[in-house]
């Protein structure tokens, strides 16, 4: 449009221009050719059809998702609930990112608290503290009753992490105050489907 040029592009000729050119080059095989290139354009047409009807359908789906991207729906989390699309992706992707120094994180814990409860609830008070996060009594009575240590270095591994954001900020405040938040989140850290999944499908 502005009088430029370019080299090496390419644009579709369409089936009809393809089967004609085919014909002219091959013509003992022209009509085999026709209908391969018939057959397979129909099957891709098809499938991006498929495609363009999924993509509107998560477009949608995540137009109403109540994440909406700052972590505030782990917040408002109700035991129950089942997790919005958004949700599972982020938990699938933090679960992701945490394997990686998991073990690392847990032998780092062991060495300093052996398998010692009641060091890792007295250092994750202070860490929740001096973040300045305020939880429940629901929160505190979970955590403090709490003898899983994985959970517990999930917790301790949440509240370490030197970030200020506003989603992490809600991100700590919703696990701590949800526990089964925490097993989908270690579901994910060791590779497993979702703890979650049971109540995807009740």
């Amino acid at each position: 449009m502005a009088g430029l040029s370019a080299r090496n592009c390419r644009y579709p000729l369409g089936a009809d221009a393809v089967i004609a050119c085919l014909r002219q080059h091959f013509p003992d095989d022209a009509e085999t050719c026709a209908q391969i290139i018939e057959r397979e354009t129909a099957a891709l047409t098809q499938d991006l059809r498929g495609l363009g009807q999924w993509a509107e359908r998560t477009t949608r789906a995540s137009e109403r998702d109540v994440e909406t991207g700052d972590g505030e729906s782990f917040v408002r989390y109700r035991p129950g609930d089942v997790l919005s699309i958004v949700q599972e992706a982020m938990l699938s992707q933090l679960g992701t990112a945490i394997s990686s120094t998991w073990a690392s994180w847990r032998a780092q814990l062991d060495d300093a608290m052996q398998s010692d409860v009641q060091k890792r609830h007295r250092r994750l008070i202070e860490m929740i503290n001096g973040a300045g996060i305020t939880l429940t009594e629901r929160a505190w009575a979970w955590i403090d009753a709490e003898e899983d240590p994985a959970m517990l270095d999930l917790l301790l591994l949440l509240m370490a992490k030197d970030d200020n954001t506003l989603f992490l900020a809600n991100l700590r405040r919703g696990f701590g105050e949800h526990r089964d938040l925490c097993l989908i989140l270690l579901g994910y850290i060791n590779g497993r489907e979702s703890e979650s999944e049971f109540e995807h499908s009740s």
